[in-house]
Parts: structure tokens; sequence; C-alpha cells
């Protein structure tokens, strides 16, 4: 399901699985923003945007909002 997602995306897959490897093996559950991830990238944020949008429809990651939310692994 992962492999074949990530040939789907029409952006970059590598960012798509080192954002879904941060998420997991460094905050663990903790909400972590879109800005944070992309300076850990070195990516724009609206670039990972489009990323991570892609992510939470395939149900790979959630989303919250709000001052306290951020993405989280599933």
């Amino acid at each position: 399901m992962l492999y074949s997602f990530l040939h789907d995306v029409d952006q970059n897959p590598a960012y798509a699985l080192h954002t879904m490897l941060f998420l997991e093996w460094i905050h663990q559950r903790k909400p972590v923003g879109v800005q944070q991830l992309a300076e850990m990238q070195k990516v724009s944020p609206s670039y990972l945007s489009k990323i991570l949008t892609k992510l939470v429809k395939e149900g790979m990651i959630n989303s919250s909002s709000g001052a306290h939310g951020g993405y989280t692994i599933i």
C-alpha cells in the first residue's frame, strides 16, 4: 500500500517517507506542525503541505487543527 501510494504522489516521494518516519520515531503521537516538518527537511511549508494533505487523505497520518495541532502518524 505505501509503496504504490508513494509512486502515485506527484511530489517527491522521499519527502512523504521522511515525514512519516520523523513522525513515528521522533514525535510519537505528539502533533508536529508543518513549519517544523518543513524546516527539518529544508523544503517550503506550502510544498510539504501538499504532500501532507495526500498522506491524510490516504489515511497514513492524522491532522488536527488549533494552537496545539499538527500531524501525527496513525
